[in-house]
């Protein structure tokens, strides 16, 4: 995390992906060669941990199904900055998309993208999500403030018979759709948040996009 790099050399480092591992001759470079094994590089895109409904985390790379086609990718957010990769081995193609200002879903652009070269509309339509109801208890058991080590922070509270997640100035209502999963209606993109408990069923953290958020 954290890396600097520009269009054309995120372009070469999409390319490796593409390419199996091998980096791309140029007449700069006219050695090129294996960057990592083919067999490490599946091990990156393996599925190995749920982030999200209908996404999964590998080592590094996320993955997910758009329009029918595997597609992998990450994307990310830094002070003055916003990123987004993904690339489809399926259709031989990828897109990068970055963004000199922070927290904006540049994953929507990426996916558009892909989605237009695929022969789709660049919308992509939203997933209806059935709601669940909480009680009150419930609903108060989940509220108060959620930490990361890195210093990321939100709240969530109960105002009247909705909670609301506070995050920076910014305060959205929050729709319970199962047991234990909140859902964040943004204006460009949904996200979830995933309350987690312990083994007597008390309320000691939530994992948000793809961090985890200690409660205090």
């Amino acid at each position: 995390g954290a890396l600097k790099s520009t269009i054309r050399d995120f372009k070469n480092y999409l390319l490796m992906y593409l390419n199996d591992g091998k980096t791309i001759t140029t007449q700069k470079n006219e050695k090129a060669g294996r960057l990592i094994s083919r067999h490490s590089l599946l091990e990156m895109e393996r599925p190995r941990l749920y982030h999200q409904p209908g996404v999964y985390y590998g080592f590094g790379l996320f993955t997910r199904e758009l329009h029918g086609k595997t597609i992998y990718y990450h994307d990310g957010s830094l002070p003055g900055v916003s990123s987004h990769f993904a690339f489809s081995k399926d259709m031989e193609m990828g897109v990068v998309v970055l963004c000199n200002t922070e927290d904006v879903p540049v994953n929507i652009i990426g996916e558009g993208l892909l989605s237009v070269l695929m022969g789709y509309d660049a919308k992509i339509p939203r997933v209806n999500h059935r709601l669940c109801y909480w009680d009150e208890k419930k609903c108060m058991e989940v509220c108060g403030s959620y930490e990361t080590a890195e210093g990321s922070a939100f709240t969530l509270m109960l105002e009247g018979n909705s909670l609301t997640l506070k995050r920076d100035d910014n305060i959205n209502k929050v729709f319970t759709i199962s047991a234990n999963r909140l859902l964040n209606k943004g204006k460009y993109r949904d996200s979830f948040i995933d309350i987690l408990r312990d083994e007597d069923d008390q309320v000691i953290g939530a994992k948000f996009g793809s961090r985890c958020f200690r409660k205090h």
